[in-house]
């Protein structure tokens, strides 16, 4: 398979990658449904196979700093970054207020390890392999695309018993969540700092959830507080996007100059 294969069928790159995925999700969902006091191991076991695959292909395409992994460039996209941290802030400071009253906190150790793996596999496939392999279509539905199928990534929960109402509400704060996620890896050509903010906001959620699915329907305010967190994330993507062009984004596979730029 050629390095330059993500670039050349991107479609087919991206559909392998969804393929992958989903495999390994049905099946780590069949063992918890058949071993359900062990759901976190298993889910941990998925999440570990995703990652070893990344690392295959990073290594293979030679696509470690093209994907992210490399110190942010500078840009004020990258201050959009503190609506999400604002909110994970308040959620930390009522987490050290409740912190023996919430159900995970005695595997608080095994939450953090799975909560930054979850946060390196889902940043990788997402804002780094699938919507660098997009932006030969543009950047903007490069965004539009991976943030997409990162929150319909979030509707498989349903197959666990997540509620209806709680599934679809996440996967709409998820996809406004993604779209901004992927100006600011666009603009900053940089998922690090992402992914910690990813393993943070998990590692807060699976402290209050002791590792499963949201197990209850989510009330009017609730469902309003997530909409208006969608609207703000997605205003602030679209504000982080405006003026980006593709040959900003992407190196040309024929130009020296651009083969130079890529091993930057």
């Amino acid at each position: 398979m050629s390095s330059r294969f993500p670039q050349r069928r991107p479609l087919l790159f991206i559909g392998l990658l969804v393929f992958l995925a989903l495999g390994i999700f049905l099946i780590t969902s069949a063992m918890n449904a058949v071993w359900h006091q062990q759901s976190v191991m298993f889910s941990f076991l998925g999440e570990g196979l995703l990652g070893l695959a990344a690392v295959f292909l990073l290594s293979r395409f030679r696509w470690w700093r093209v994907a992210g992994f490399r110190t942010p460039r500078y840009s004020p996209a990258i201050w959009c970054l503190l609506a999400p941290g604002f909110i994970l802030i308040t959620e930390v400071t009522s987490i050290f207020q409740w912190w023996d009253y919430l159900p995970g906190h005695n595997n608080a150790l095994l939450f953090a390890i799975f909560a930054l793996l979850v946060g390196f596999v889902e940043e990788t496939y997402f804002r780094g392999m699938i919507l660098r392999a997009l932006l030969v279509r543009g950047p903007w539905l490069a965004a539009i695309i991976s943030s997409i199928l990162f929150g319909g990534l979030h509707l498989l929960h349903l197959i666990e018993g997540q509620n209806l109402v709680a599934t679809l509400s996440q996967a709409v704060w998820a996809t406004a969540l993604g779209f901004l996620f992927a100006a600011v890896a666009l603009r900053t050509q940089s998922i690090v700092p992402l992914i910690i903010i990813h393993a943070l906001m998990d590692f807060v959620a699976f402290l209050a959830f002791n590792g499963t699915v949201v197990p209850y329907t989510p009330d009017s305010g609730a469902l309003r507080e997530t909409a208006v967190e969608a609207f703000v994330y997605i205003a602030l993507g679209v504000i982080a996007m405006r003026g980006i062009r593709a040959p900003d984004l992407e190196p040309n596979p024929g130009n020296e100059r651009d083969k130079t730029l890529a091993r930057l």
